[in-house]
């Protein structure tokens, strides 16, 4: 954390619970191997403590965007936001009791410019409520129990508390509830652990806490202890192949929506239902051995979106065996447009969407890295804006060590991945990366968006050729302003032999004639539709 903290004595404000909120991101993260090391309930698959982690700063990213850039957001905004952002990047049975968590937090506080004492207190009782309606059968033992703990703490605070006291106290609640869920399920006690979930909720106070006081984290996660590995072996040897099934998610988009009936469907088909949201979004769990079946039912209410089906056999696998999921390089590539996407996915990388201003933040990219599940992440950035994103996430991240290729464009980020050999080192990789983007020329065509005289005369809405975002000229026509762009790109790199030609949108016959009459002899040609924005093409020389 860094920068001026707003100072709470005058009650929990808009801004004062962005830095709450951050500093439990950071602080969940930072615990989410210990939380993901002790989780045996509902299953053993090892991914409570990565499901907050993503949740929370899901949930970060979203107040960011939302309200962050304001000098004074409400607090009814930050609040909304977070529940709102939560619940879209809800991971798991633990993330969307979290997002619903949040959820009562928002409603309770609707309306007011800042919260303090028994306010805040009533909030957090909400917050409780909101979480507990989100399971179809809530077990004592569990997040929700601690979540219920800490309700009833804080439920008597004097009216004038400042807001440290109110999530000191309610931390202080939450750490004692979490002590007896062995004692509330069996299952816990034989495994030897607390639970998961309810160790995380304390977490996240814990986090809020520090945020609000301004007082640093902890340089060292807490020891949150290990599944007994007789237990392990047990749930191994009782537990059928398949019979965990999957850890099934998705977003319904609709109006009128109804969680109970929802939560009512999902029953049929699975156990662990988990539904959080509103009349318009839901976000829904299940495990369940067909998440076909689950996604149908979903659509029965409305627009399903972000599917999600994780096999937990697969993931109890990896717990038992002390792999996980981590892989030792991933890449984290900024793309925009569908084609791009797909091209990065296909040779390997996780996929930051750069939308139409390319610029995601060092969130999002944290966020990317995070779900890799490595130990080293490198990131192509793909244009000058990002690159420092990227660098303020390589310094951020509390986890991956994250390693930043600056390549400038989305053909650069291609080469590189090319250049990503199997087994090699990160410093290898970094330096093989470097060198592939490097070998390279890039340039596009755009339309002019307003009427200029330097560095070269366009006319508004004139196509125009630009390499490495540097206008040359203008252009006839698209298809001529294209023809100048290759014609350039080959007297700048005459040693290429390979050209690539970025649609936006397919190729019409008049850009095919540009590409063969700019390219001429001794060039191979591929055509590739990568669907950018604003560029109807790019063009790369190798």
């Amino acid at each position: 954390m860094s920068g001026e903290l707003e100072a709470a004595a005058h009650g929990l404000s808009g801004r004062l619970l962005i830095q709450a909120a951050t500093s439990a991101a950071v602080w969940v993260e930072r615990n989410a191997a210990a939380l993901d090391a002790i989780n045996v309930f509902p299953v053993p698959d090892g991914d409570t403590g990565t499901n907050l982690s993503l949740t929370l700063w899901a949930a970060a990213r979203g107040v960011a965007e939302e309200s962050g850039s304001s000098d004074a957001p409400s607090l009814t905004e930050v609040a909304a936001a977070l529940a709102r952002a939560a619940l879209l990047g809800a991971r798991g049975n633990s993330g969307v009791i979290l997002s619903q968590w949040l959820r009562g937090l928002a409603e309770a506080v609707e309306g007011a410019e800042t919260v303090e004492g028994s306010a805040l207190g009533t909030a957090l009782g909400a917050a409780a409520v909101s979480a507990a309606g989100a399971i179809s059968n809530p077990r004592e033992g569990t997040m929700v129990t601690v979540a219920e703990a800490v309700g009833e703490a804080v439920a008597t605070v004097e009216a004038g508390a400042e807001p440290q006291a109110v999530i000191e106290r309610a931390l202080a609640a939450a750490r004692v509830a979490v002590a007896k869920t062995p004692e509330q399920m069996p299952l816990l006690a034989e495994a030897g652990v607390v639970d998961a979930g309810g160790e995380g909720l304390a977490l996240v106070l814990q986090g809020m806490l520090q945020g609000l006081t301004g007082e640093p984290l902890p340089a060292v996660p807490i020891d949150a202890g290990r599944i007994d590995e007789a237990w392990l072996s047990r749930a191994e040897a009782t537990t059928a192949e398949g019979r965990y099934g999957f850890c099934t998610e998705f977003n319904v988009i609709g109006n009128g929506l109804e969680g109970a009936r929802l939560k009512e469907a999902l029953s049929e088909v699975g156990d662990s239902v988990v539904v959080a949201g509103s009349a318009e979004l839901l976000h829904a769990h299940v495990h369940t051995l067909e998440p076909e079946a689950a996604f149908a039912m979903g659509e029965r209410y409305g627009q399903v979106s972000d599917r999600k089906a994780d096999d937990m056999h697969e993931q109890h696998t990896q717990v038992r065996s002390g792999t996980g999921n981590a892989a030792a390089v991933a890449v984290v590539a900024v793309a925009a447009g569908d084609g791009f996407a797909a091209l990065f996915q296909e040779l390997g990388a996780t996929v930051v969407d750069g939308g139409h201003t390319f610029n995601p933040d060092a969130a999002s990219l944290l966020e990317a890295a995070r779900t890799t599940g490595a130990q080293d992440v490198i990131v192509l950035p793909g244009h000058r804006n990002v690159i420092p994103a990227a660098e303020q996430a390589a310094a951020l991240s509390e986890g991956a060590r994250m390693h930043v290729v600056p390549t400038t464009s989305m053909p650069a980020g291609v080469a590189a991945l090319l250049a990503w050999g199997e087994g090699a080192s990160p410093e290898e990789t970094v330096a093989e990366m470097t060198n592939a983007h490097q070998q390279i020329v890039t340039g596009a065509v755009a339309h002019a968006a307003r009427t200029v005289q330097a560095p070269v005369p366009l006319r508004e809405g004139q196509p125009f050729a630009l390499i490495e975002d540097k206008p040359i000229a203008g252009g006839d026509s698209t298809e001529h302003a294209l023809t100048v762009l290759i014609e350039e790109l080959r007297a700048r790199q005459p040693q290429s032999s390979l050209l690539t030609l970025y649609a936006g949108d397919e190729p019409s016959a008049e850009a095919a004639a540009a590409v063969r009459a700019g390219a001429g002899a001794g060039l191979d040609v591929e055509v590739v539709v990568g669907g950018q924005p604003h560029y109807p093409f790019i063009v790369s020389l190798e």
